[in-house]
């Protein structure tokens, strides 16, 4: 038992560029649990600004 948060991101189109550039300098493992971990959100990119948003909705 435990608590759970909703949890969101929101990265302008540098910063999701930034995110992903700060990913691929990490150490293999730890990129890939990262990596891992983005692509268990709910994802969304805006069409106009590309911003990118994610969310996940029961994170301890």
């Amino acid at each position: 038992m435990g608590y759970y948060s909703e949890v969101a991101l929101v990265f302008t189109a540098k910063g999701a560029e930034t995110m992903r550039s700060m990913i691929d300098e990490q150490q293999p493992g730890m990129a890939l649990r990262t990596r891992n971990f983005l692509e268990e959100a709910m994802y969304a990119v805006d069409s106009e600004s590309l911003a990118e948003f994610f969310h996940w909705d029961s994170i301890k």
